[in-house]
């Protein structure tokens, strides 16, 4: 019995149908719990209670009786044990068997010990959540808990006003176990090389006690993660991916990475993401001798835009890097297109658009190399970044076509190949 199911079901049954018309006068359920050897009533079931209940609930002639007891204990929690005690006129009284179970009201809590004590996971480290109570292993299920990173906005970036957004963690990067009355988190052992320097946080609810009993409160803590370990009482700086980003002033975002292992890492995949939940492939670097990595984007950036690196090794295991965010640094970027796929397979051309710093509507036109229009269309300045579609005639010839955007006095000429 637990705090969502307060009440206790007994069932009473195989009573001789002549003791319990004639000569059975009553049931006392009694039990006794803790270092005690005295058994207490808690309730009294009269003869004419289970006749009535008999012939109201039966289906068949000589069907066997029972009888349904329901008791919402008022004790202290501990194990109990439960009989029941017939007494009638004739050979009474007479006990059933024993019946045993374990009364738990209390709730399980965090007692806001953490270890580290100093709040910075390093190399090797086990992060450790205390509680008053065991915690059940079953209770650690998707959703228990979610470490996150936080990613500061305004880091690096004066005048702005300052924001915090949180990232989720990959769950193959760290692993929880219950330990008693512990939660113990392990991480692999690329994670504090690749997270240097990352704040994270811990968030954790819905976690039970043995008897069901579900925490009280949620936990949200955070802590550093330092790239370091120690050994023979000397600390060691370990050498990990150190993703850093930034915007040049023509718009181009610069990615520079390095790792520590080369022989495991094939190549590596650059992510990019608006709001560091989703994340988009945006393109891939193979692994080379030189310890130095470096990735241009030429993509106007509103605002902000989150960027990860993922490294491949051989038999397709991956890494994360830690998120980084890359800020507007305020330039007006003129209109670039992209064109994908480039050749155009089919009757559609699919291309997505950039600028910032104007508003106007794009005038998208589509021109053979000799300057016939083919297709003439405005979107507006706000689908700025969306993908975009230009239907081609069906009997358009393959060849070299010219896509034209127009925004004001800003215009973008690039070419396509139609199969």
């Amino acid at each position: 019995m637990n705090l969502d199911h307060p009440t206790v079901s007994f069932t009473l049954g195989r009573f001789d149908l002549y003791e319990l018309t004639h000569s059975l006068d009553s049931v006392v359920l009694e039990y006794s719990g803790g270092f005690e050897n005295t058994w207490h009533p808690f309730d009294t079931v009269y003869q004419k209670q289970m006749v009535d209940h008999y012939e109201l609930t039966r289906t068949v002639q000589n069907e066997e009786p029972t009888f349904p007891v329901r008791w919402t204990p008022e004790v202290i929690d501990a194990t109990y044990e439960v009989r029941a005690v017939a007494y009638g006129s004739e050979g009474f009284p007479e006990y059933s068997n024993h019946s045993t179970g374990t009364i738990d009201k209390i709730t399980p809590y965090y007692t806001g010990n953490i270890y580290p004590e100093d709040d910075t996971v390093r190399y090797g480290s086990v992060v450790k959540l205390v509680f008053t109570e065991e915690i059940a292993q079953e209770s650690l299920s998707a959703g228990t808990i979610e470490i996150n990173q936080l990613i500061d906005l305004d880091k690096n970036s004066a005048g702005r006003t300052s924001k915090v957004q949180s990232a989720s963690i990959q769950t193959d990067m760290y692993l929880a176990l219950v330990n008693g009355n512990e939660l113990e988190i392990y991480f692999d052992e690329a994670f504090t090389s690749n997270f240097d320097g990352a704040e994270i946080e811990f968030a954790v609810n819905g976690l039970t006690d043995l008897n069901g009993n579900a925490m009280g409160g949620d936990i949200v803590h955070a802590m550093t993660v330092k790239n370091e370990a120690a050994e023979d009482g000397v600390t060691l700086n370990l050498k990990g991916i150190n993703l850093q980003g930034r915007q040049l002033p023509d718009g181009t975002v610069e990615l520079t990475w390095n790792n520590v292992a080369e022989d495991h890492a094939d190549y590596y995949v650059i992510e990019r993401s608006a709001d560091a939940g989703v994340f988009d492939r945006i393109g891939e670097v193979n692994s080379h001798p030189v310890n130095d990595y470096q990735f241009l984007e030429y993509f106007p950036i509103n605002e902000l835009a989150y960027y990860r690196i993922m490294s491949v090794d051989a038999i397709g295991e991956v890494d994360f890097s830690r998120i980084i965010v890359v800020l507007d640094n305020g330039f007006k970027v003129p209109v670039t297109v992209e064109v994908f796929p480039n050749p155009v397979e089919n009757d559609e051309l699919q291309f997505r658009m950039f600028s910032k710093g104007a508003e106007e509507d794009y005038q998208v036109q589509v021109m053979d190399m000799k300057g016939k229009l083919i297709n003439d269309m405005i979107i507006a300045g706000s689908e700025v970044g969306k993908q975009q579609s230009v239907a081609l005639p069906k009997d358009l010839k393959g060849g070299i076509y010219l896509l034209r955007i127009a925004q004001g006095s800003d215009v973008k000429v690039v070419k396509f190949v139609k199969k």
